[in-house]
C-alpha cells in the first residue's frame, strides 16, 4: 500500500466516511463494504433473461446486461470467454475477469485431480465478442454439453454470466430452493 493509500484509509476510518477503492477509482461502499450502485451506475452482473438463439448459434445479449459490461469493464472490450461450468451450464467470463481465473488456474497444485480439472474447463474455452448487434456466438459443441438448444437463459452472476437450457435450470431450480436457507456460508451473510 503507497503512502497516499495510506493516508487516505486513515482519513476514511477516522471520519467514518465509507469510501473505498475499486479498479482504481472511489467508490461509495455501504455499512459492510459493499459497493453502493451510484446513479447511472450498473455495479454488477444480475437477473434471469430467456433467450432465443438463431440459426447460427447466437445468442443476443439483453442491453441492460451489455451496458453493465460496458460499465464494469472496458468500453471498447467486446471480449468473452465461454467455457463448460459446473451443473452442466455454461459460464462467460468478461475478458478481465477470465485473466483472474487464469491466475487462479495456474495456482492450482500439479497433482492429477487439478490437471484434469485445468484440462476440462480449459480444452472447452472459447475466446468470443460481442458482434455490433449485441450477439455471442455459443459454439456447438458447448451447446451440446448444456443441452441448448433453440431457447436459453442467461444468469447474471455478479461478474459472470451463465447460460442454462431452460429445462436444467427449471430442475435446478427444483432440487435447490430448499437447501438455499441452510446452506452454512449463505447464513452467515447479512443478506
Amino acid at each position: 500500500m503507497t503512502k497516499i493509500e495510506e493516508l487516505l484509509q486513515d482519513f476514511f476510518s477516522l471520519t467514518g466516511l465509507g469510501w473505498a477503492v475499486y479498479s482504481l477509482r472511489w467508490e461509495k461502499v455501504g455499512e459492510y463494504g459493499e459497493p453502493v450502485c451510484l446513479s447511472g451506475m450498473n455495479e454488477v452482473l444480475l437477473g434471469e433473461y430467456h433467450l432465443n438463439l438463431d440459426d447460427k448459434g447466437r445468442l443476443s445479449v439483453p442491453a441492460s446486461l451489455r451496458n453493465a459490461l460496458h460499465e464494469l469493464y472496458a468500453p471498447d472490450d467486446t471480449t468473452l470467454v465461454v467455457t463448460k461450468f459446473f451443473e452442466n451450464c455454461l459460464v462467460l467470463y468478461p475478458k478481465a475477469e477470465w485473466l483472474t481465473i487464469q491466475k487462479q488456474l495456474l495456482n492450482l497444485p500439479n497433482d492429477g485431480s487439478s490437471r484434469a480439472f485445468v484440462r476440462h474447463f480449459c480444452a472447452s474455452a472459447n475466446v468470443c465478442t460481442l458482434d455490433r448487434q449485441g450477439r455471442v456466438l455459443v459454439p456447438p459443441k458447448l451447446r451440446q454439453y448444456a443441452e441448448i438448444d433453440g431457447e436459453a437463459l442467461i444468469i447474471g452472476m455478479v461478474r459472470k454470466l451463465e447460460l442454462w437450457s431452460p429445462r436444467r435450470w427449471e430442475g435446478y431450480e427444483a432440487s435447490e430452493a430448499s437447501r438455499f436457507d441452510t446452506h452454512e456460508r449463505v447464513i452467515e451473510l447479512r443478506l
